[in-house]
């Protein structure tokens, strides 16, 4: 939706009762204390797509009732719930854009915002930044991959701009930090930059 429409298809909704990350406490999540997990400065939460180092809630509280949704390469129905839902909800609402048709699943069609819906989603939600992952897994290479200090002194030849989301703030550095992560983390490369959105 940014960078003259390159964005245009929606790779991912998620919908989650819980809290996003911050980078401290993804620090204090890691085991190896040989590797850094999120190499950026920033205090605050992390809006980032891999819904897997969210906090949750513990099970049996109230809250872990509550619904989580996560729906890879929606269909145009499912855009449109998503995006009109008229229940108000704490829990924030991100959708991803990708430039890449990358899976047997996806589908032009099927995977653009609906003309009809179009003004709602520009309405309520904002721009909070690219994360960059991994498409098959949606693994992040923000927060997800582990990166030694020599990987951090490269990256501090390139130190891309972090919006105040915790993400990375254009889509030039997005591609720079992309490649950066891909020869980090062969195992999960290609990474890709994904752009993300939140409910307001």
């Amino acid at each position: 939706m940014t960078d003259n429409n390159t964005f245009e298809y929606v790779w991912r909704l998620v919908q989650i009762d819980g809290q996003p990350p911050t980078d401290e406490k993804i620090h204090l999540n890691s085991r190896q204390r040989d590797y850094i997990f999120y190499p950026f400065p920033h205090h605050g939460l992390i809006l980032t797509i891999d819904y897997r180092v969210w906090d949750l809630p513990k099970a049996g509280s109230e809250s872990s009732k509550a619904p989580t949704n996560i729906v890879p390469w929606p269909d145009a129905y499912q855009l449109r719930q998503f995006i009109e839902n008229k229940s108000p909800s704490k829990t924030p609402s991100l959708i991803a854009f990708t430039d890449q048709l990358a899976t047997p699943i996806a589908s032009p069609l099927s995977s653009k915002i609906p003309m009809e819906s179009a003004k709602i989603f520009q309405a309520n939600f904002a721009f909070v930044g690219f994360d960059v992952v991994d498409l098959l897994t949606s693994v992040s290479g923000l927060t997800s991959i582990g990166y030694t200090p020599k990987d951090i002194s490269r990256l501090a030849a390139l130190p891309p701009k972090i919006s105040d989301h915790g993400l990375i703030g254009t889509i030039n550095d997005a591609r720079i930090f992309a490649e950066f992560a891909s020869v980090a983390a062969p195992e999960h490369a290609p990474f890709f930059p994904i752009e993300v959105w939140c409910s307001n």
